[in-house]
């Protein structure tokens, strides 16, 4: 994606400032010479026109007619104005032309909305608080702007996005967080509910992909019921959440000591008197207060990294800024140092919240660019809601690191690889409803996927291994296909499968010599490959296993040679004592100590089942489980993984490995050692 940043400064204080035709403000755009631009309309003109667009259905005075208007003309003014200005045109044009690297595609609910076509995002840096007020998001393009005379965030002929940012903003860049955590705060007004369920909702089908099997919904998600701030400051003191999602209305703030009005969120107010109104009026300061804990123990505040306001004019600012409390209550939060602030800057209808809430978390909880998944949204509510304008009332600060492209491909093969192998399929094959159309989609996702940013060898390392999973599962349940007997297209199938699953492990380890546990998984497969093609009657498979250790049909060495490299790299590794505490999934190399236990166990394994091992593995198998169990709690990816690995060994396939037909007690004692340690 293409980042074009465009800032706006003038003279002065941040606030104690009106809008004003004769008021210049500069606009810096790339390397381009500074131009100065005037925005044409006086402020009490702005607040007229923008107070039409309230819906008519809010017993507002303004009609449909009115606010059709308003909706072109100021979106013809703000475009003009972009387009005046020549360092944002000339950039614009680079952007068609540059070839430099291969066009990406956006998809909108599963569909292209447009494809090999250069993606651009406007990044406008704004510190003058008035200039919150000002809707750039309703622009329609003019001459020099893609899709001439269409508003430019809808057009399709280059697609565009626009982000904002607080120049005076933290410096805190978004991340995609690895493991997400969400609290979903939300408070009904008297007479006047707000769609809870239907957000419960599309947060829990956002998420579904992403749970692992018997996971809750709870355990990711902690839901605040008619929350007070109260409520909302003492749930982040006790976990650390990495979204918030609030849905609540917007109301007019109690005047300020300047007489001055802003808008607030209405949360519940505790223990209110009954001659009190029931709920209080939490302002953008103190909202960003309860957000922001210090951790306990440490120096340091504790932040979400995106916050999500369905709430009324959250983007919008006061109306004459000229105290520094009144900010838009986004800018307000993006200020403080929150990543990634989404808000809205005109009345939200409910329906087009809830679209909101729905595509903004699908692609926010597959790591996907931020900017893509905005672009996604906007799209989807003018699809979903084509009578309103809920699609510009949507605004998003957002901060990026410089290098982010490359930093987020990582996470986002990380949440494909949870989505299609300990999502979809894992729960699938733990309630044995796993069947073909659901591998085929699995490969068809992960042959699609294309991030933008792969550069990294580790991030082409996990798109193998993690494409090998799907093969070698497909693999396993082709030999085995449930309600059905084993043909012998069937048996060719999976060999087929577990080729490809080979081919993957080997390209991994080939990019990564020192993350050996992809060797492993690769050697596995090959002693079955082996198995399978051979044409030697299933009672003499000794015969087979004991010509295994001589040959090989897929690696580079024999296969006992290749398992006795294996075991000597494991064995160094545990006698160095390399490894820290970490149980993330291996990056650059697999020395984080879990996983060193993990991989030095299954060589063990394997080493037993196929003869190889000395009568001393046994032991030394258990030893290394005990400690994995004494130290790694059974939540944790490291346990889990070994408990699969295990689990393979019963199944009809891997039973082809047993050397003399009596199958191997390892694996059951293992698990035996891991249930003792809880959660099997």
């Amino acid at each position: 994606m293409r980042n074009i940043t465009l800032e706006l400064m003038r003279h002065g204080s941040d606030h104690n400032q009106l809008l004003s035709p004769g008021l210049p403000y500069l606009a810096v755009c790339e390397n381009a010479p500074v131009t100065t631009v005037y925005l044409p309309y006086e402020h009490e003109e702005l607040l007229i026109r923008l107070a039409s667009l309230a819906y008519p259905d809010r017993k507002t005075k303004y009609t449909e007619a009115q606010r059709r208007f308003q909706l072109t003309d100021i979106g013809r003014t703000l475009g003009r104005l972009l387009a005046d200005i020549p360092g944002l045109t000339s950039a614009v044009g680079v952007a068609k032309t540059d070839q430099s690297g291969k066009p990406e595609s956006v998809f909108n609910a599963g569909n292209a909305v447009s494809a090999d076509r250069p993606l651009v995002n406007l990044r406008l840096v704004l510190s003058a608080k008035e200039l919150a007020l000002v809707p750039f998001e309703l622009a329609i393009a003019q001459a020099g702007l893609p899709g001439t005379a269409q508003h430019l965030l809808l057009q399709l002929v280059m697609p565009f996005c626009i982000t904002r940012e607080a120049r005076r903003a933290a410096r805190s860049f978004y991340c995609s967080p690895k493991n997400p955590k969400i609290l979903f705060a939300y408070c009904d007004l008297p007479n006047n509910a707000v769609p809870s369920e239907a957000h419960a909702l599309a947060l829990r089908e956002a998420l579904s992909p992403w749970l692992r099997a018997g996971a809750k919904f709870s355990d990711t998600v902690t839901v605040l019921r008619n929350a007070a701030l109260t409520d909302i400051t003492a749930a982040c003191r006790l976990e650390s959440y990495t979204h918030v999602h609030l849905l609540a209305h917007g109301v007019p703030h109690d005047k300020d000591e300047l007489n001055n009005s802003f808008f607030a969120i209405a949360l519940r107010k505790p223990q209110a008197a009954a001659d009190e109104e029931p709920f209080e009026r939490v302002s953008a300061s103190n909202l960003a207060r309860a957000l922001s804990p210090l951790e306990q123990g440490q120096e340091r505040v504790r932040q979400p990294t995106v916050v999500t306001l369905a709430t009324c004019q959250s983007g919008a600012t006061q109306q004459i800024p000229l105290s520094s409390k009144g900010e838009s209550i986004a800018h307000a939060l993006h200020e403080a140092g929150i990543a990634m602030v989404v808000a809205s800057q005109f009345p939200l209808t409910f329906q087009g919240s809830v679209v909101m809430t729905q595509q903004l978390y699908k692609g926010l909880m597959r790591a996907r660019d931020p900017r893509l998944a905005l672009l996604d949204t906007r799209h989807e509510m003018a699809r979903v809601v084509p009578s309103s304008h809920d699609w510009a009332s949507l605004v998003c600060y957002l901060s990026l690191h410089p290098d982010f492209d490359q930093d987020n491909a990582r996470t986002e093969i990380q949440r494909l690889n949870q989505a299609l192998i300990m999502g979809d399929l894992e729960r699938a094959d733990i309630v044995q409803q796993a069947d073909e159309p659901r591998f085929v989609a699995a490969l068809a996702k992960i042959d699609a996927f294309n991030p933008s940013g792969l550069v990294r060898v580790a991030d082409t390392v996990l798109l193998n291994t993690t494409r090998a999973g799907i093969h070698r599962r497909y693999g396993a349940w082709l030999y085995n296909p449930p309600n059905s007997v084993q043909t012998a297209a069937h048996r060719a199938q999976t060999v087929q499968q577990l080729r490809l699953a080979r081919s993957q492990y080997l390209a991994a380890y080939e990019k990564l010599p020192g993350d050996y546990w992809t060797l492993t998984e690769a050697l596995r497969l090959d002693l079955l490959i082996a198995v399978l093609t051979s044409v030697v009657p299933a009672k003499a498979r000794v015969k087979v296993t004991s010509r295994l250790s001589q040959t090989s049909t897929g690696l580079a060495l024999p296969a006992k040679q290749c398992w006795q490299m294996l075991a000597s790299l494991s064995d160094y590794q545990l006698a160095a004592g390399l490894g820290t505490p970490s149980t993330e999934r291996p990056t650059e190399h697999s020395y984080d100590r879990p996983w060193v236990l993990v991989n030095a166990i299954e060589i063990l394994l394997l080493g037993n089942v196929m003869g190889w091992a000395d009568e001393l593995a046994d032991e030394r198998a258990t030893k290394l489980t005990q400690e994995l169990v004494e130290n790694y709690p059974i939540n944790q990816h490291p346990r889990r993984a070994l408990i699969a690995q295990l689990k393979r060994y019963d199944t009809d396939l891997y039973r082809l490995l047993e050397s003399g037909g009596a199958p191997s007690a390892l694996p059951e004692a293992l698990l035996g050692v891991l249930e003792m340690g809880g959660g099997v």
